[in-house]
């Protein structure tokens, strides 16, 4: 009896991408077992340091709280939580003066191994009457109390200095609203917004007030309005509303 031969087929390049397709997901499915292997961690700290005429907080990716009080030096209350396998990175005095402080400075990839979150919150109190420059990449910037001159800048987040005192205040945001609360007539006031809204309260006097915005609506309160005021205040948008109100 002749016994005839057939040949193995060779599998085809469909059939070899189903198979790493297959074998991909038996393998997503093993690392996705080890997403439930989560370990929740959290830190809180308190470092003071000594303050200078101006302070300097420059923050990345945290929401930063700032007020003023009967003080002499300035000091950092940190609470942090996290999932992943690294935490928000620790606070750093530069030689400048500068108070750097870094939230969740963590690779993406690290953290979606273990479905990992991470929020750091920072407190500052500072002496009241002294100048504040403080920037935060990414995260919220909110700021009360009693200064000098103050320089606020915001990548990504919002920016609320409420219940505030202060002779001379600049602040601008690329993306995220503005909103300030002066309980003091101030000497100088520029706003600016890229995308969001601007909400400014002043107390009741005279200002030389110029605001405007490329779309969106301006709304402001005319008793404010005395172009030749010594007191300025000047408010920018780009794409949201702006709004200035006197208090009530």
């Amino acid at each position: 009896m002749e016994t005839t031969h057939t040949p193995t087929p060779v599998p085809s390049r469909g059939a070899k991408l189903a198979t790493a397709g297959i074998l991909g997901i038996i393998a997503a499915a093993g690392v996705g077992a080890s997403f439930t292997e989560r370990v929740e961690r959290s830190q809180a700290d308190l470092t003071r340091f000594a303050a200078t005429p101006t302070v300097s907080l420059s923050a990345h990716d945290a929401t930063i709280d700032v007020a003023t009080a009967t003080t002499t030096d300035v000091s950092l209350a940190r609470a942090v939580k996290w999932a992943g396998p690294d935490g928000p990175t620790t606070p750093k005095l530069l030689p400048t003066g500068e108070l750097k402080v870094r939230g969740c400075d963590v690779p993406w990839w690290k953290d979606l191994a273990t479905w990992g979150t991470c929020t750091a919150r920072y407190s500052v109190t500072m002496p009241s009457g002294r100048s504040l420059t403080a920037s935060n990449d990414t995260g919220s910037l909110t700021v009360t109390g009693t200064f000098d001159v103050m320089k606020l800048t915001s990548d990504v987040g919002d920016i609320a200095a409420t219940d505030m005192s202060v002779r001379t205040l600049d602040a601008s945001v690329d993306v995220g609203d503005l909103r300030a609360v002066l309980t003091t007539s101030p000497q100088q006031v520029v706003l600016r917004v890229d995308v969001g809204s601007i909400d400014l309260t002043l107390p009741p006097g005279q200002y030389a007030i110029r605001a405007t915005t490329d779309v969106g609506n301006v709304s402001v309160d005319q008793s404010l309005v005395n172009q030749q005021s010594a007191r300025t205040v000047v408010v920018t948008g780009n794409l949201g509303d702006v709004t200035i109100r006197a208090a009530r």
